[in-house]
């Protein structure tokens, strides 16, 4: 921002940058002029819903807002720094309620990239990209404890980090986190889960509850409450949506997918003051990759990921990693009905909050923050609604009373962007500068301590998937044609046995026969049904008659012979034993 230090020329002259419109001692918090920055002709927005504030003034005292006024309604204060904004926009920064930082790396997800690295990395970003403060779920081993008190002794960088611990989930609900949460099946589990975390000083419960038993996310809540720790929840499924807010639960972080949400629901969020933050961005990074997004490659997610990643998220093999996901099987259509529940939710008076899950598989933390506040806007909200739920909405409901909110005696925490978000949400993307408690952020400092690892897809991997999408073009082909055997086997190549005597077989099969007569003809099929592999003899030997629980045909070229085939039939094979009578 050095283009605003050049009219900044009054700093640190105490007599001759006119009079202080506030005391200058330092009781009660008031002013040190020599330790104040007084900022002018810039366009403010509060963050809590209210008007943008056109060509306003604001005094920053340490790390809190002192004054804010209009234009020419503060005079900075006599030895103060001085900074003209240049028209810009000054706005909160971002408070995101559900983030995984440290887990991701863009081809992987899980516990082996977990290190001190790969965290610290990601909470640089988020500062970078304007990014406050996080709630992070799955911490696998315990570091963020650590990185979180490094934070408070002044001792490590980067977004505000409010850790979960390892969070909860239900055994076989985790999906994606595996075996990071704490893996609960009863009430009594779950409460003993919680009170482990409380004793670790988490500072807020996450809980996915994704297949988890009602009285067991309800102990979870219950339990959290009596420790007076926060809830927030991930519950995809509408009645799982609906059990959690019964329960009391203090916000949803990802959307309601499964089904369109209902009247009740809404009525018991409003009623409750439960807040919803609907992570659109982590559903779309699901299937989108498959239609090369418009995003892949802009400038700002370049600044801090590697110049070949776009080319990495571009590869046919990626590609077909995120087809082949189970996720992705029906990703598009819940998205699809995650933005529809959002517009239904505001409409009808929730509170809607902040939640991009950054960190998950395929999205890149501090960058999704930006692409979330448009997905939220392409959902039908207002900029100022996305700004406010970004912003005061999940201050509130995080409980961060000195976040979210530009205004005195809040935290001097804002993002510096040139051109107005409220007119297009994408301009949050041009940001000039950060502050955190007062003081410009070093971005190219914070830039230089993102340790960027660009995955790389090996010879093996490529090798590996060329004779995948062969086997996948096979069986694609393979669909169309007729089927047998109660509809599960394809016609293969005919098994020469002996003199007149030729035996179909289904493809994929492996055959062999004994000389003869009599025959022994053996076809197995690993994972085939025995009563499938007979049907397919049923219909395939044409030509032969029924005889009992056998088939028979005439011996070409004597007439007064036959081939009697019995079939033994068992799980994975077929034996045919056949005679000539």
């Amino acid at each position: 921002m050095n283009r605003f230090y050049t009219a900044a020329l009054c700093l640190l002259l105490a007599a001759g940058c006119g009079d202080s419109g506030t005391k200058g001692d330092t009781k009660d918090g008031e002013i040190v002029g020599t330790e104040a920055t007084f900022l002018s002709n810039f366009r403010l927005i509060p963050g809590d819903g209210s008007p943008p504030i056109e060509n306003a003034t604001m005094i920053l005292n340490k790390d809190k807002i002192y004054q804010i006024g209009k234009e020419k309604e503060l005079k900075p204060p006599k030895g103060s720094l001085q900074l003209d904004m240049d028209s810009h926009t000054i706005l909160p920064m971002l408070i995101n309620l559900n983030a995984y930082p440290g887990l991701n790396n863009a081809g992987t997800f899980g516990a082996k990239n977990y290190k001190r690295d790969s965290l610290t990395t990601d909470l640089n970003r988020y500062e970078y990209y304007g990014v406050t403060a996080i709630v992070a779920g799955g911490d696998s081993d315990g570091l963020a404890f650590q990185v979180r008190d490094e934070q408070k002794q002044g001792k490590a960088t980067g977004a505000q980090l409010y850790t979960s611990g390892r969070g909860i989930a239900a055994k076989g609900g985790s999906g994606d986190m595996g075996d990071i949460p704490d893996l609960v099946s009863s009430a009594a589990d779950a409460r003993k889960a919680v009170s482990e975390l409380a004793d670790r000083k988490a500072d807020i419960i996450v809980l996915w509850a994704n297949d988890m038993k009602a009285d067991t996310a309800a102990a979870v809540i219950d339990e959290a409450h009596k420790h007076k720790l926060k809830v927030f929840a991930d519950a995809p499924g509408l009645a799982e949506a609906k059990g959690v807010v019964k329960a009391g639960v203090d916000a949803l972080i990802a959307s309601v997918r499964d089904s369109e949400i209902d009247n009740e629901l809404v009525s018991l969020m409003k009623e409750k003051k439960i807040s919803y933050a609907p992570a659109l961005s982590s559903l779309q990074s699901q299937f989108v990759y498959t239609e090369k997004p418009k995003w892949l490659g802009e400038s700002l997610m370049r600044e801090v990921y590697p110049a070949g990643l776009s080319a990495y998220l571009e590869d046919p093999v990626f590609v077909a990693r995120i087809k082949r996901r189970a996720e992705s099987s029906n990703a598009r259509q819940q998205y699809m009905t995650a933005s529809k529940n959002l517009k239904k939710l505001a409409d009808g008076g929730v509170t809607i909050a902040f939640g991009s899950g950054s960190g998950l598989y395929g999205t890149f933390p501090g960058y999704f923050e930006h692409l979330e506040l448009e997905l939220m806007v392409d959902a039908g909200l207002s900029t100022a609604e996305v700004i406010k739920a970004a912003t005061a909405s999940s201050a509130s409901a995080l409980g961060a009373s000195d976040l979210g909110v530009l205004a005195p005696g809040k935290k001097a925490n804002f993002t510096i962007v040139t051109d107005n978000p409220l007119d297009k949400i994408s301009n949050t993307k041009g940001i000039d500068e950060v502050y955190i408690n007062g003081k410009q952020v070093d971005r190219q400092e914070l830039k230089r301590n993102i340790h960027n690892e660009l995955p790389q897809i090996t010879k093996g991997e490529r090798d590996a998937e060329a004779t995948l999408a062969a086997k996948e073009a096979e069986a694609a082909a393979e669909a169309k044609l007729q089927h047998y055997g109660n509809g599960k086997f394809v016609l293969g190549s005919s098994l020469n046995v002996g003199a007149g005597l030729i035996v179909p077989t289904p493809k994929h099969a492996k055959t062999s026969a004994t000389p003869g007569p009599p025959y022994r003809v053996t076809i197995a099929f690993p994972g085939a049904a025995g009563a499938d592999l007979q049907a397919f003899y049923k219909e395939t030997l044409k030509g032969w008659s029924v005889s009992g629980t056998c088939w028979e045909r005439p011996v070409p070229g004597e007439d007064t012979k036959k081939f009697r085939a019995c079939p033994e039939a068992s799980a994975g094979q077929i034996i045919l034993n056949i005679t000539k009578q």
